[in-house]
């Protein structure tokens, strides 16, 4: 029994350093780099924020601030999602601003659907109830922000699938209105015109392209005649 006396004060020292790991302070964890998170972005988002799935948006050339908010709202569990921890607990407001600026820079992907394969009649139908209830908000067939706030999102050539459950996701009071005005203009939404303004912004491209120039030698050819 000679090494008693010796065990038992290994086991009083081991006993005394949980006692003082217990009682110490919590250090916070370290949250993920940006190089993961960004991973765990673009995992369902797609290459540089362009999404190839139409249930899920595209992040590149977003407005910034709105994705700040809409990854906050996402975190604080603020918006309905079915994808458990969707923006992790552990993201900082300084890592969620970093993301957002990432993805605001990226270029904007064209239209989810090009207009000529859409169908013209419920695109038409679309650009009606876009013309009576969103443009205050979305302005050049939703090309842009607002004016006033510039944190609207931009929601021309999102994809249709994801901007219909959007809309249905405010209207099921899933996703809160941001203001009177945003309440009103979902004022008695039918299904049908949720379907056909959806298609509208999901057709639209994201950039205008110019009218081509006329060459010089076709204006001379004209001025000849």
């Amino acid at each position: 029994m000679a090494g008693y006396p010796k065990r038992l004060r290994q086991m009083r020292s081991v006993v005394a350093l949980v006692g003082l790991l217990v009682a110490a302070p919590s250090l916070p964890a370290a949250g993920p780099s940006f190089a993961t998170a960004l991973a765990e972005c673009t995992s369902c988002h797609g290459e540089a924020g362009v999404s190839r799935n139409n249930d899920t948006p595209h992040l590149a050339g977003q407005v910034q601030a709105y994705l700040v908010e809409a990854m906050l709202a996402l975190q604080k569990g603020r918006w309905g999602t079915s994808i458990p921890w969707h923006v992790p607990a552990g993201y900082s407001p300084d890592l969620i601003g970093q993301l957002a600026g990432h993805f605001a820079a990226q270029p904007q992907p064209s239209a989810a659907f090009p207009a000529d394969a859409a169908d013209s009649a419920a695109v038409e139908r679309g650009s009606q109830v876009y013309e009576a209830r969103c443009t205050g908000c979305h302005e050049d067939q939703g090309r842009e922000s607002d004016r006033r706030g510039l944190d609207r999102p931009r929601l021309a050539g999102q994809p249709q699938v994801y901007l219909a459950n959007q809309i249905r996701e405010f209207l099921a009071g899933r996703r809160p209105f941001r203001s009177y005005l945003m309440a009103r203009a979902y004022s008695g939404l039918t299904e049908a015109q949720v379907e056909d303004v959806a298609l509208f912004f999901a057709a639209q491209p994201t950039q205008v392209q110019p009218e081509p120039m006329a060459s010089a030698s076709g204006k001379r050819r004209r001025l000849m005649h």
